[in-house]
């Protein structure tokens, strides 16, 4: 049995033999000018063309261009960090939105003639994603794992499992236990968007993987900063290799402005802080 990554390497070394492959590098944006390292530069690639002055608000950078060009604030290393770490994975990768994040990643990971299994009742983010993608989708009945089963028995070059953690219309979990079974067995991809889960359930609010105690068996996990932690934006945790795909072959992460700092470290403040007094009983 090959390894189930094992695409994902081989996509990141052809972007690098041809000339694609990016690296993000980090700094702060300072009115007209970029701090990268010890340099001080005139910041001519901002998206904030007339500079007019943002008044009562209290931040370095309020609009920016995209974070691979001159958006990514040092802040966002230190949130995504935190983020990874709040989901046990090895990286974390911030988006503007927990839409945009699903868009970014299930059309990084999934291509022509993998296999997806979706679940029925999933968000239209994800829905569009897989239209997106191009892959040949099969919806399997809501929580039915007999169905999923017998869709994951189609062959395909990657298999990939995508639900909710928490369903947004019914309140309902995802049968993560019984679905994690299964794509080991099959050799599948895990997905989960636990929008509605995260920062909410679970010990110290690790989400709806934890709380069923799966968190080790999902392989990516896309969330929202908007919903639990009352800020803005959405982010993927994962394994190094697939942000490293996400940042350089996502393009809802490539091609659009980066979330402005207050955002970013309103999140971090909010993740830091004694979250747990604000949770209701699960």
């Amino acid at each position: 049995m090959k390894p189930k990554f094992s695409f994902v390497a081989k996509r990141l070394e052809y972007a690098k033999r041809h000339n694609l492959y990016r690296k993000m590098r980090y700094g702060h944006v300072h009115g007209s000018r970029i701090c990268i390292g010890s340099n001080s530069l005139l910041n001519l690639c901002s998206n904030d063309y007339l500079g007019m002055p943002a008044s009562m608000v209290d931040t370095r950078q309020m609009q920016s261009s995209s974070r691979l060009v001159s958006g990514n604030d040092d802040s966002y290393r230190t949130l995504e960090k935190k983020l990874a770490k709040h989901k046990s994975h090895q990286r974390a990768l911030v988006y503007p939105t927990g839409y945009m994040a699903n868009m970014g990643v299930i059309s990084s990971l999934v291509k022509k003639g993998d296999l997806v299994l979706s679940d029925e009742l999933n968000h239209a983010s994800i829905i569009e994603s897989c239209r997106l993608a191009g892959a040949r989708t099969t919806i399997y009945r809501h929580n039915d794992v007999d169905d999923l089963r017998c869709g994951l028995r189609q062959k395909a070059k990657n298999k990939f499992i995508i639900t909710e953690g928490i369903f947004s219309m019914d309140g309902d979990y995802a049968e993560l236990g019984q679905i994690a079974e299964i794509a080991q067995k099959a050799n599948a991809i895990t997905m989960i968007d636990d929008a509605h889960g995260d920062f909410a359930v679970g010990r110290d609010g690790r989400g709806t993987p934890n709380k069923l105690r799966v968190s080790k068996k999902i392989d990516v996990y896309i969330s929202s900063l908007s919903k639990g932690l009352g800020s803005f934006g959405g982010y993927v945790s994962s394994r190094s290799d697939v942000v490293d795909l996400c940042i350089n072959t996502s393009k809802p992460f490539i091609y659009t402005s980066a979330l402005p700092s207050l955002f970013v470290e309103y999140s971090l403040r909010r993740l830091d802080s004694d979250r747990e007094k604000y949770r209701k009983k699960e």
